[in-house]
């Protein structure tokens, strides 16, 4: 038959458990250690990126980039300036569960 709204969310849902078990599993560490190290740090949601080749990395304080440095695992390039990102680097909200990064238009709209 047809695909239907409701098919669209069933689909949409899927693919989202995927991509956290395929991400996640590729960090090494379990959901437990996960969960830890998110509530160690004490940080807001969104302050979760990855570098081009998904190593995951933290920005602190306001959660903006404002520096660039680079990945300890494969020295690609993070961060960025002037609270941007760089644009090979994107938000990591199934570290934290997130839905966008702490400083993006999004997190700016929720606020209003």
């Amino acid at each position: 038959g047809p695909f239907t709204l409701l098919d669209k969310q069933k689909f949409d849902s899927l693919v989202k458990k995927l991509e956290h078990l395929n991400n996640l599993s590729g960090l090494g560490i379990t959901e437990r250690e996960r969960v830890s190290i998110v509530a160690a740090l004490n940080l807001a949601k969104g302050h979760w990126y990855v570098c081009p080749k998904g190593h995951p990395y933290v920005i602190t304080e306001c959660g903006g980039a404002n520096q660039e440095s680079r990945c300890p695992e494969c020295g690609e390039k993070i961060g960025g300036q002037n609270h941007q990102i760089l644009s090979t680097n994107r938000h990591f909200g199934l570290m934290d569960n997130s839905q966008h990064a702490a400083w993006s238009d999004e997190a700016n709209l929720n606020m209003a």
